[in-house]
């Protein structure tokens, strides 16, 4: 089966003659092109990512200074003890 798409802007106008099989593929290849660039990637930043929990940021600085100071394990022996 053939389908016909006109076109006309101003004073140009085509015709295409296509089948559905064709008008599908090139429907799927736009609305993947419209995927990709409209998505807004969130990056992930791990550790470098802005805490806005109070909470999380003082944990995230106690273990940053425990991985700097060394592995003297203070850190982990008061947790073990407060708890």
């Amino acid at each position: 089966m053939l389908y016909v798409i006109s076109y006309t802007h101003k004073d140009k106008s085509f015709t295409i003659y296509t089948s559905m099989k064709i008008v599908k593929c090139i429907t799927e290849k736009l609305i993947n092109i419209i995927k990709t660039y409209s998505k807004e990637d969130k990056k992930i930043l791990g550790r470098w990512n802005i805490e806005s929990c109070s909470k999380k940021l003082d944990t995230k600085i106690d273990l940053a200074n425990e991985d700097h100071c060394g592995p003297c394990g203070l850190y982990i022996k008061n947790k073990l003890k407060n708890k």
